[in-house]
Formats: C-alpha cells, structure tokens, sequence
C-alpha cells in the first residue's frame, strides 16, 4: 500500500486492510499485533495518518481520521485502539530536523508508544538536557515502537519537583 493514491479516502484503507486483520484475529485475541500487519498498518499510512506531509505523513483531516479508526475498530477494538494511539498525533512535537533524526535511528519508522497515565520518572537538569529516572510500566504497542516514551516530574538537584507559574509539578515528556 505504499505510494498511497491522493483519492483514496482513510475508510478505503481500513476496508483494505480487514482481511489481514481478520487473518491474524487469533493472534489479536491473544493480545500481539503480529509483525506483518504492523508493517501494514505502517504502510498503508495508518501509523502516520496525523503527522504532517513534510515528513512523510497523510496530514488527515481529524474527522476522516476519526472515521479510519471508528471503521478499524470495527473490524477489530485492538487495531482500532493502536490505530488511534499511534497515529502520530504524539509526534507532532517534532520538529521535520528532529523528526528525521529520530526516524532513521528507529531503522526508517517512526512508532511511537507513551505512557503518558502516569508520571513514571524524575527529570533532573543536567548538562545538554535532562538525566531521567523511573519506571514506566506499560505503553500500548510497546513490543513494535521504534521509540518509547514516558512522562516525568521536573525535580531540583535534591529531588524535589519544580513547580509552574500554578504551583503545579513541571512534567516532561
């Protein structure tokens, strides 16, 4: 599905792409994307739907994206669930520079999976960024990213939490 026609519409991947679904149903049920229908979802833009063209994305319109993952999710709930969390939307952080970068050290792909439920990890300042430390026990389609991430609080040398201009701790992500 590379090389993805301008008038093919979002639904028109989904619908494409039910039979592999289906195929690997047994598979899904037992909680694995298996690697052909990640490559897929990959390529048929699915996993980049909401990242810009300039690097490489479809740039959906959120209501046919919407679409996308409601008629993928009903074909099957986990493919429409790592459909709607690894569409890029966690991406459009990146700058095109950066982005690259991190596109070509995930081997080509950029999939990202967050764990974004809970501030797992203390950043502390240090020399060109940030040392982070923690536990981030669980983010969806971890085993096929090519990047993970995880939210942390902002602490001072001691390991106390950097609050805002609201007195709330500082996160990172």
């Amino acid at each position: 599905m590379a090389g993805l026609a301008e008038d093919v519409s979002l639904v028109d991947i989904a619908h494409r792409l039910e039979p592999l679904i289906r195929e690997h149903a047994a598979a899904l049920e037992q909680g694995s994307i298996p690697p052909p229908l990640v490559e897929a979802l990959y390529d048929a833009g699915v996993f980049k739907a909401m990242l810009p063209r300039e690097v490489g994305g479809l740039e959906a319109d959120p209501v046919e994206w919407l679409r996308l993952i409601e008629e993928l999710a009903r074909i099957n709930a986990s493919v429409g669930w790592m459909a709607f969390i690894q569409s890029g939307v966690g991406l459009t952080f990146l700058d095109p520079e950066r982005f690259e970068r991190f596109r070509l050290r995930g081997g080509g792909r950029l999939i990202l999976a967050m764990s974004l439920g809970r501030l797992g990890g203390k950043a502390v300042k240090a020399e060109g960024g940030y040392r982070i430390s923690g536990r981030w026990p669980f983010a969806s389609g971890s085993p096929y990213a090519t990047w993970l991430g995880g939210m942390s609080v902002v602490c001072d040398s001691a390991g106390a939490p950097v609050l805002d201009a609201n007195g709330q701790p500082q996160r990172l992500l």
